[in-house]
C-alpha cells in the first residue's frame, strides 16, 4: 500500500469530530490550560517576580494564544494551500491526476475545518468573556500581515515554503500533545487535553502528507524561486523560534489582568529579544528532541540545513 492510500485509509477510519469533545464538562480555572514548558515567559527572568496567581494567569494566556494560532494557520495557511493548489493549472496538470493524492487532500481539508471549530470553541467555553465573537484577540495579526499572508498562501506553487511551514506545525502539535499527556488531570484542564490528544490523531497524517508535499514540490525549485522561498522560510523561521512580538502581545494581556505586572515591561523586553540566546527555550521549542522528523527531513536539503544553522547559531 502506497503512504497516500494508508493516509486515506487511516481518515476515513480515524478522523476526529467535534462530537468527540466533551463539550458539557466545564473549564477549570484553578488549573494549568497548557503544559508550563511550551510557554515562552517561564523561560525568561520576569516569571521569576511572577506570583503563583500571574502565572496561571501567563499560563491561561498562552494557552488561548495557542488555540488562536492553530486556527490562524488551519484557515489561512493550509486550506488556503490546499484550495489554491486545485485552482492552479500546473498542479492540477501533473498531479491531481492521480486520484490518492485527490482524496488525501480532501481529507487535509475537510479535517483542518473541524480543528479550528474545535479551537474557537474552546476558546469561547474558557473565557466567553474574552471572545464575544470570533477573533484573534492574542497574536498579532494585522490587517496588512493577514493580507500578506492570504496572498502568498494563495499562490503555493510560487511559494512552496508553505510546504515546511506545514511540516513543523503539524510535528509540532504532535510534541504537545505528547506533552499534554504527561499531566495529571489533577493538575491540567481535562477539555484543554482532550482537544489537544484528539488533535494530534489528525496531525500525525498531516504531517506525513506535509513531507509527502516537500518531496514533491521543493526539490523542483528553480534557482530563482529557491532563492526567493528561502528568505521567506528564514523570515518565518525566525518567528517560530523567536517569538518576541507575540511574546510582548501575550504580556500586555497578562498586564491587564494583573496591572502589577507593568513594572516587570523593561525586563520582558530585553529577555525576549535574547530568546536567541537562550538555549533552554530554543532546546524546548526548536530541537531534534522536540521535532525529530522535520529535523531528519532537513538534512536531505543543503538549502533548508544552511538556513536552519543561520537561525540557530
Amino acid at each position: 500500500m502506497s503512504v497516500l492510500a494508508n493516509l486515506n485509509e487511516q481518515a476515513r477510519a480515524k478522523a476526529i469530530k467535534l462530537e468527540d469533545v466533551d463539550w458539557e464538562r466545564p473549564i477549570d480555572p484553578s488549573k494549568l490550560w497548557v503544559p508550563w514548558e511550551l510557554c515562552p515567559l517561564s523561560y525568561t527572568k520576569v516569571y521569576d517576580h511572577l506570583t503563583e496567581e500571574e502565572k496561571l494567569a501567563d499560563n491561561h494566556i498562552y494557552a488561548l494564544s495557542l488555540a488562536e494560532q492553530f486556527v490562524f494557520l488551519e484557515d489561512n495557511i493550509l486550506n488556503q494551500v490546499m484550495l489554491s493548489l486545485r485552482q492552479t493549472r500546473s498542479f492540477k496538470k501533473q498531479y491531481l491526476g492521480d486520484p490518492e493524492l485527490s482524496e488525501a487532500m480532501q481529507h487535509l481539508y475537510d479535517e483542518e475545518v473541524v480543528h479550528a471549530e474545535m479551537f474557537w470553541r474552546l476558546c469561547e467555553k474558557a473565557e466567553p468573556e474574552t471572545y464575544p465573537e470570533r477573533s484573534y484577540k492574542l497574536i498579532p495579526i494585522t490587517r496588512f500581515k493577514l493580507w500578506a499572508v492570504r496572498t502568498i498562501f494563495s499562490h503555493p506553487m510560487l511559494f512552496p515554503f508553505w510546504t515546511w511551514v506545514g511540516a513543523l506545525f503539524e510535528e509540532k502539535t504532535i510534541y504537545f500533545s505528547r506533552l499534554y499527556e504527561k499531566y495529571p488531570e489533577s493538575e491540567m484542564d481535562a477539555t484543554f487535553s482532550q482537544v489537544h490528544r484528539l488533535h494530534m490523531i489528525d496531525e500525525a497524517r498531516h504531517f506525513a502528507l506535509e513531507r509527502e508535499f516537500v518531496k514533491m514540490l521543493w526539490g523542483k525549485l528553480s534557482a530563482p524561486k529557491r532563492a526567493l522561498n528561502l528568505f521567506f522560510f528564514k523570515s518565518f523561521l525566525k518567528n517560530f523560534v523567536h517569538p518576541i512580538q507575540s511574546s510582548m502581545t501575550r504580556f500586555d494581556a497578562l498586564v491587564k489582568r494583573h496591572p502589577r505586572v507593568e513594572e516587570y515591561r523593561a525586563l520582558a523586553n530585553r529577555e525576549v529579544r535574547i530568546f536567541p540566546g537562550n538555549k533552554k527555550w530554543v532546546e524546548a521549542s526548536f530541537s531534534p528532541a522536540v521535532l525529530p522528523g522535520c529535523f531528519k527531513l532537513f538534512k536531505q536539503y543543503d538549502d533548508i540545513s544552511k538556513a536552519m544553522a543561520e537561525i540557530l547559531k
